[in-house]
């Protein structure tokens, strides 16, 4: 499990594109609650005080989410799940389905695969925002 602090949520989005499992920690927290609870995690952060008071943490330099990835990545463990099977809101398992009836309007019905979030009820399928995701990573050298 990896904890992110809430200043990194484009990059937990890209993290769970890419199969891993974390959390995403409120900026309500104090550094020292955030410790207290998910001190045995590696903590991904911006907050250069909690960086240095955690035990396992990762300080992240940019602000740009590409870049982020691209510093994080190589220090990071290998990916619990595989690449596009989480829900980027929440970390859910996605579920493939099988049926296309009762989608809702907005889901594209010829679209080879369609997978599901039953926590957050959010569709996902392969359309230009997964192509705009694996452009990006391609420019900064990592391969999808």
């Amino acid at each position: 499990m990896i904890v992110l602090d809430a200043m990194l949520g484009r990059l937990s989005k890209y993290l769970r594109l890419l199969g891993y499992d974390l959390i995403i920690v409120s900026n309500e927290l104090s550094d020292d609650s955030i410790i207290q609870q998910y001190g045995n995690y590696l903590i991904l952060t911006r907050d250069r005080n909690l960086a240095k008071k955690a035990p396992r943490s990762i300080y992240v330099n940019s602000d740009i989410v590409t870049e982020q990835t691209k510093e994080v990545l190589p220090v990071l463990p290998k990916p619990e799940h595989e690449k596009f099977s989480l829900c980027t809101i929440c970390g859910n398992p996605l579920i493939e389905v099988l049926s296309r009836d009762n989608l809702p309007d907005y889901v594209p019905k010829d679209k080879d695969r369609i997978y599901y979030c039953s926590k957050c009820n959010k569709y996902y399928w392969y359309g230009s925002h997964l192509r705009n995701f694996i452009q990006s990573m391609g420019k900064i050298g990592i391969e999808i």
